[in-house]
C-alpha cells in the first residue's frame, strides 16, 4: 500500500509541475497582477527594461553584421558546405571505381583494352 501511495503522490507532483510549466501567463490572479503593477512602478523595472532594450538592439546589430560577413567576406579557413559535399561525392565515386576494378574479371579488362586499341587504330586510319 505504501508503494502505491508513493506512486500516486509522485504522479500528483509531476502533474503539478507540468501544469506550472504549461501555465498560460495571461491568466494571472489578482494578486499576481498587483505584484506586476508594483514591479512596473519600481526604479529597478526601468533599469531592467533599458538594459533589455540595449541588449536587443546590440543583438540585432550583431545578427546583421554576421549576416553581412557571411555573405560578402571571403572564406579564410575551413571548408564551405559545398566543398565538403563535393569532396564526399568524389570519395564515393572513387570507392565505386575501386570496387569495380576489384570485382571485374581481368580477362574482361584485357578484352576491353584490346577493343579500345582497335578502335583507336581505326580512328587514326580513318583520318
Amino acid at each position: 500500500m505504501a508503494l502505491e501511495e508513493e506512486i500516486m503522490t509522485a504522479d500528483q507532483e509531476s502533474a503539478k509541475e507540468e501544469e506550472a510549466e504549461n501555465k498560460n501567463f495571461d491568466d494571472l490572479t489578482d494578486e499576481e497582477i498587483e505584484q506586476v503593477k508594483e514591479l512596473a512602478q519600481s526604479a529597478w523595472w526601468e533599469v531592467l527594461k533599458k538594459c533589455m532594450e540595449k541588449r536587443i538592439e546590440k543583438q540585432d546589430e550583431n545578427i546583421l553584421v554576421l549576416a553581412k560577413d557571411n555573405c560578402f567576406n571571403a572564406k579564410t579557413e575551413w571548408f564551405s558546405f559545398y566543398e565538403v559535399l563535393w569532396a564526399f561525392t568524389q570519395w564515393m565515386w572513387e570507392m565505386e571505381r575501386l570496387v569495380n576494378v576489384i570485382i571485374t574479371d581481368p580477362e574482361e579488362v584485357k578484352k576491353a583494352v584490346e577493343e579500345m586499341q582497335k578502335s583507336e587504330t581505326r580512328l587514326t586510319e580513318w583520318k
